[in-house]
């Protein structure tokens, strides 16, 4: 086959959605695809197991793909373009299957599911930094940028001069605090997504701030190190291994504060009335996925954000979760008539 395997794999899948579903169909849907090679055969038979959630069909085809010679990325992209079909928890379990066989693991372990999640959440943010901020912009309808300069407003107010922005993409948190920061701050922007912060250190107008690679959850800081950690847009990710996982990345927020040093927290959050939630939750179900497709070329990315943003917490839950991690005192404030939240958790 000339074409990249997970490329192909897509175009089966759309061709054929009924049989993506059906592991009874995979012999008829290999069959109907005409000049398919071992390897690119292998991948779909995979494909299709995963579609039809039967944990002992994915091991088996697992192991046939690495017979063939089938690298361990493009086997776990099999789980990554199931998203699209099968939902985000039916893939992340189809990928913990995955990972048992490949690992050579007679059960899936929570840390590994983890780190699997994470290589997930990297490999659908390394596809779109190009158009990341403009894809934002166009589905917010612009209200990302104010709502960063409030959370940014928060974090002033708070002083200091030493802040940090974790999980800082392409870097327009970190840009907005730059804006409202004094002269002698210093401020840090991490993430563990090379190609997003190639994007933010290109941008003339954030050269003063310092970025570099790193996972939230293993900070490379010194505790109490900082007056300000900030986040934005991006807790819904910490949050896809389990609310335990979430619990232990706000613990190592707040590991590096001072003691009284505030994590503000800018994420998208539910509305309390279900005459704004119902018409937000359809707006992102139809425009999330093909505006984000259209612009960017990634289904699966913007298939996953459509996903996540009705289910995750409202702001309530949010700062339930902050005082379970230790914060000692945690307040929010609704932007936005609750589409979206700032949280102030206070060490």
């Amino acid at each position: 086959m000339n074409k990249e395997l997970p490329e192909f794999l897509q175009e089966v899948i759309n061709k054929y959605p009924g049989l993506w579903e059906s592991y009874e169909g995979l012999g008829k849907a290999v069959g109907s695809v005409k000049g398919l090679d071992e390897r690119s055969q292998r991948l779909v038979k995979l494909g299709i197991a995963i579609g039809s959630k039967m944990e002992g069909a994915v091991h088996s085809h697992t192991r046939k793909c690495k017979k063939a010679g089938i690298s361990d990325d493009e086997i776990y992209h099999c789980a990554l373009l199931g998203i699209t079909t099968i939902g985000w928890p039916s893939a992340i379990a189809a990928l913990s299957w995955i990972n048992d066989v490949l690992k050579g693991l007679k059960e899936s372990k929570r840390g590994e599911m983890s780190q699997n999640t994470d290589n997930i959440i990297q490999d659908i943010f390394s596809r779109i930094p190009k158009t990341y901020d403009l894809i934002n912009r166009i589905l917010t309808l612009g209200l990302d940028v104010s709502w960063r300069e409030k959370a940014a407003k928060i974090a002033f107010q708070s002083g200091g001069e030493k802040w940090l922005d974790v999980c800082s993409g392409t870097g327009d948190m970190a840009g907005a605090l730059a804006r409202m920061a004094k002269p002698r701050t210093k401020i840090i922007g991490v993430d563990f997504c090379l190609p997003m912060l190639s994007q933010a250190v290109k941008k003339p107008e954030y050269s003063g701030i310092s970025f570099c690679v790193s996972d939230a959850g293993n900070l490379p800081f010194s505790d109490n190190t900082f007056d300000v950690v900030t986040i934005a847009f991006a807790t819904r990710n910490l949050n896809n291994s389990g609310q335990d996982v979430l619990l232990k990345r706000f613990g190592e927020f707040r590991r590096v504060l001072k003691p009284g040093g505030r994590f503000i927290n800018l994420e998208t959050s539910q509305p309390k009335s279900v005459l704004l939630k119902n018409p937000v939750h359809f707006y992102i179900w139809l425009m999330v996925k093909p505006i984000g497709y259209v612009i960017s070329g990634s289904k699966t990315a913007y298939a996953y954000l459509a996903w996540s943003i009705p289910r995750f917490f409202s702001a309530e839950e949010l700062a339930e979760v902050l005082h379970r991690s230790g914060f000692a005192k945690v307040d929010f404030i609704l932007l936005s008539f609750g589409v979206s939240a700032v949280h102030i958790a206070i060490k």
